[in-house]
């Protein structure tokens, strides 16, 4: 709360701190799906209108983890804003390298799942209640 950020910006932040401490890489993307039901139109229909999205985190030696927090926090507020562009889309526009062993933009895909009003997990020395 005090870094103005959501659960799911916290534990993104720190799924791509992993990756960056296993891979050694500075330059992290992961694909995050999202729901695509923004519009009252899809509210209510079934079907599957899921949407990836790919957030990039950046790190360089200097990058402390607040820092990290509010770069994850502008960049998901930013997919938010552009949801409604379709992944494919975004890779024509894009034009990566293309190799058909592997995503053209993301490696790993973190999906976040959310749990009833009321649960609590707790760790030693921290505690997220919902």
């Amino acid at each position: 709360q005090q870094q103005g950020v959501t659960p799911f910006m916290l534990l993104l932040a720190s799924f791509q701190t992993l990756l960056h401490r296993y891979s050694g890489q500075a330059d992290i993307r992961v694909g995050v799906p999202t729901a695509n039901r923004n519009r009252v139109e899809t509210e209510r229909l079934i079907g599957f209108f899921v949407n990836t999205q790919v957030l990039r985190a950046e790190f360089d030696v200097q990058l402390t983890f607040s820092e990290l927090l509010q770069q994850v926090r502008q960049r998901t507020l930013g997919a938010q804003a552009h949801q409604d562009l379709p992944f494919e889309q975004l890779v024509e526009a894009l034009q990566p390298e293309r190799n058909l062993g592997h995503n053209p933009l993301f490696q790993v895909l973190y999906n976040h799942q959310t749990e009833l009003k009321g649960s609590q997990h707790r760790l030693p020395g921290l505690e997220m209640s919902g």
